[in-house]
C-alpha cells in the first residue's frame, strides 16, 4: 500500500504466510525428533473416531477402541467439549484431519496475539508479529503444532478471558482454557478470586453443555459412570507416570515428586486466590502471568504448555519497564526460542549433547524459571498492594487494566 502499512493488516500478512510456509513443512512427513502429528491422533482424531463407533476412548484397558480405530494410545483426557467442537474433523482421514487442525490451530494462536497485543503502530506491529510466530513456529509452539496439541484453545481462552471480562466472550475463553483441565481448573479458581465468578460459571456450564453429546455415547460404553471414571482415573495415573516424567515442566514433575505433591500445588494455587481476593485488586498484565505460570508450575504440564505463559508475558514485555519480572519472562522467551528442534538440531552436536537430552534439559530449567516468574510478580503485586492501600469492603469490579 502507497505511504505506510497498515499495522492489522502486516501482521496478518505474517500470519498466513507463516502458516501456509509451516503447514506446508509439517506435510512433507516425518523428520528425525518428531514424527508430525503424533499426539493429533491420541489427543482428536482418535476419539474422535471412537465416539463415532460407539466406544470409550479414554479407558487404557479398552483394547476394543485401539483395534476399531488403530490408533496407538487411548485418548487423552481433554475435556469432552474438544471433541463435540472438532467433530468434523472425524470425517476426515488422519493426515487431512491434522493439517486442517494445523491451520486451524495457527489461527486461533494468531487470533489470541491480536487480542492481547494490538498493533497499533509500527512498534506493536513488531512485537505482535513476533508472539505469533512464536506461538505457532518457534519453541513451545513449535513443539505444540509439530505434535498436534490443542493448546491453542487454552492460549485464545487466556485472551479471551483477559480481553472482555464480564462478557459472554470471556465465559468462551474460560471453555476454551477447560479443555486442558490442568489448565483451565486453576485459572477458574485464580479468576473467582478476582471477582470473575459469573465469567467462570458460564465458561463451566458451556463446557457442560459441550461435553453432553460425547458423554451420552462415551459413558454407555464404558458400562456406566462409576465404570466411566474408573477408566478416567487409569487414564490420569498412566499420564502421570515414568513414560512422560522427562519432559514436564510443572514443578512437581520437574523435581520428580509424585502425585500427592501436585495436590500440594493446587493448595498453593488456592492460598494464592484467597490472598488475591483480600488484596482488594483487580487483574492487571502482571497478575495474569503470575496466574498462568502458577497454573502451568502447579499441574501437570509438559513444554507446549509454555505457549500460555509466552502468551501472557507478551503485554508485560511490551507494556511495563523491565525489572526482575520481566528479565525472567525474558529468559523464558529465549530458551522456549532455543528449544526449536531446528535450532537444537545445530547446538546440540557443537556442545557434544543430543537433541532430546537438551531439550530434556531445556525444560527443566523452564520449569524453574516460571517459580521465579511467580515469585517476581507476588513481589510486584504485593508493591502495588501497599502502595494501594485497597479498602477491605472494595468488592465491585473495577476496569481490567489488561484490556
Amino acid at each position: 500500500m502507497p505511504g505506510r502499512v497498515r499495522p492489522a493488516a502486516a501482521v496478518a500478512a505474517v500470519a498466513v504466510l507463516s502458516t501456509a510456509a509451516y503447514v506446508g513443512w509439517l506435510s512433507t512427513g516425518p523428520d528425525e525428533q518428531i514424527d508430525p502429528g503424533l499426539d493429533f491422533l491420541s489427543v482428536v482424531w482418535g476419539p474422535l473416531q471412537g465416539v463415532r463407533l460407539g466406544l470409550d476412548p479414554y479407558d487404557p484397558a479398552s483394547a476394543e477402541y485401539l483395534q476399531a480405530t488403530g490408533v496407538h494410545l487411548f485418548g487423552s483426557v481433554h475435556a469432552p467439549s474438544l471433541l463435540t467442537v472438532l467433530w468434523p474433523l472425524g470425517a476426515l482421514d488422519a493426515p487431512a484431519a491434522f493439517l486442517v487442525w494445523s491451520v486451524l490451530s495457527a489461527a486461533m494462536m494468531w487470533l489470541a496475539a491480536w487480542l492481547l497485543i494490538r498493533p497499533d503502530g509500527l512498534r506493536s506491529t513488531v512485537w505482535t508479529s513476533s508472539l505469533g510466530l512464536l506461538l505457532t513456529v518457534v519453541g513451545a509452539g513449535e513443539y505444540a503444532a509439530r505434535l498436534g496439541q490443542v493448546t491453542s484453545f487454552a492460549v485464545l481462552g487466556l485472551a479471551l478471558a483477559v480481553r472482555f471480562r464480564g462478557r459472554w466472550p470471556a465465559a468462551v475463553g474460560f471453555a476454551c482454557m477447560l479443555v486442558s483441565p490442568q489448565i483451565g481448573v486453576p485459572m477458574s479458581v485464580l479468576a473467582i478470586a478476582d471477582r470473575r465468578t459469573r465469567d467462570v460459571v458460564r465458561g463451566w456450564l458451556l463446557t457442560l453443555a459441550l461435553s453432553v453429546p460425547v458423554l451420552a455415547v462415551v459413558v454407555p460404553a464404558a458400562g456406566g459412570a462409576v465404570p466411566f471414571l474408573q477408566g478416567v482415573a487409569r487414564n490420569i495415573g498412566w499420564l502421570s507416570g515414568d513414560v512422560n516424567a522427562a519432559n514436564r515442566v510443572d514443578l512437581p514433575g520437574v523435581l520428580g515428586l509424585g502425585v500427592a505433591w501436585t495436590v500440594l500445588a493446587l493448595a498453593a494455587v488456592v492460598v494464592a486466590a484467597v490472598a488475591w481476593r483480600r488484596s482488594g485488586l483487580v487483574a492487571d498484565e502482571v497478575a495474569v502471568l503470575a496466574a498462568a505460570s502458577l497454573s502451568v508450575a502447579a499441574v501437570y504440564a509438559m513444554p507446549y504448555s509454555l505457549t500460555l505463559v509466552l502468551a501472557a508475558a507478551g503485554p508485560v514485555l511490551l507494556l511495563r519497564p523491565w525489572g526482575l519480572l520481566e528479565r525472567l519472562a525474558a529468559g523464558l522467551v529465549a530458551l522456549s526460542a532455543l528449544q526449536t528442534i531446528a535450532v537444537l538440531a545445530v547446538v546440540a552436536p557443537a556442545i557434544g549433547a543430543n537433541v532430546p537430552g537438551l531439550f530434556r534439559l531445556i525444560a527443566a530449567v523452564e520449569g524453574l524459571l516460571l517459580v521465579g516468574i511467580v515469585a517476581a510478580a507476588v513481589l510486584r503485586l504485593r508493591a502495588g498492594a501497599v502502595e494501594v492501600q485497597p479498602s477491605p469492603a472494595a468488592d465491585a469490579p473495577a476496569p481490567n487494566c489488561a484490556a
